[in-house]
């Protein structure tokens, strides 16, 4: 796969979030990803990747995002959204109240009380 992306002049390979970032709309919440760097594959003809080099890439990883998620907290207002995420729910639920199963109400009232 990282050679035929490669063949095709692609730079950077990326795991999608997509299911992820679905998930969290979902929940109403702020969602973002940070992408960082685990190994070359296949970019570097002369190295071989080892798993040592993934692992401490990814430990190195972890502490640049623990320090990032650190600063970034610090300036958000949570009080104060004014983004689309904090009601993008409002107009997707079409099933009326009473049609829904009390156990499925129960298990997503967190998600969708306010709006039933």
């Amino acid at each position: 796969e990282s050679q035929v992306y490669r063949k095709l002049g692609f730079d950077i390979i990326g795991m999608t979030a997509i299911p992820e970032a679905k998930l969290a709309r979902e929940a109403e919440m702020c969602y973002t990803t940070i992408g960082l760097v685990t190994d070359y594959d296949v970019w570097k003809e002369n190295h071989e990747v080892t798993i040592e080099e993934v692992l401490e890439n990814m430990k190195l990883n972890t502490e640049k995002c623990k320090r990032l998620i650190k600063l970034i907290v610090k300036k958000i207002d949570v009080t104060h959204r004014q983004c689309f995420c904090k009601d993008a729910l409002k107009y997707a639920i079409l099933t009326k109240k009473e049609k829904i199963k009390k156990q499925t109400y129960q298990k997503l009232k967190l998600l969708i009380g306010k709006y039933l």
